[in-house]
């Protein structure tokens, strides 16, 4: 079985934030800015989970190994997990929603740092 044939049998069921859209929140009915929001709940828990970055935290490996690469936040990885849930070939496609999912923090006073939508491959 293929990659691409195993995809189109599994079927995720996603969060769709019904009280959120329009005029009572900032989504719209497009699955794109529910998975933009999602993945924005998911960010925000990351940080809040993992405090400011490496600097704040105790961080062991091994000793006289290459110091690897950490990216407390993974934010690509909860991004590409988003996509994948929603059923998106990319974060992309989702990050294009941004706005709304800025709009609809704000709504909740939540603090969003916007840097979070800077998903590429090897920055986060």
């Amino acid at each position: 079985m293929t990659d691409d044939s195993l995809r189109k049998r599994i079927h995720y069921e996603y969060p769709f934030y019904e009280d959120l859209v329009e005029p009572n929140g900032s989504l719209t009915l497009d699955k794109r800015s529910h998975a933009c929001w999602y993945y924005t709940l998911l960010a925000m828990q990351a940080r809040q989970n993992f405090g400011d970055g490496p600097e704040s935290q105790i961080i062991e490996y091994k000793v006289g190994g290459d110091i690897p690469l950490w990216h407390s936040f993974n934010d690509e990885k909860i991004a590409r997990s988003v996509a994948v849930i929603y059923g998106l070939e990319s974060p992309d496609e989702f990050l294009r929603f941004s706005h709304a999912a800025l709009a609809q923090a704000q709504m909740f006073n939540a603090p969003v740092n916007p840097s979070i939508y800077n998903v590429e491959p090897g920055t986060h």
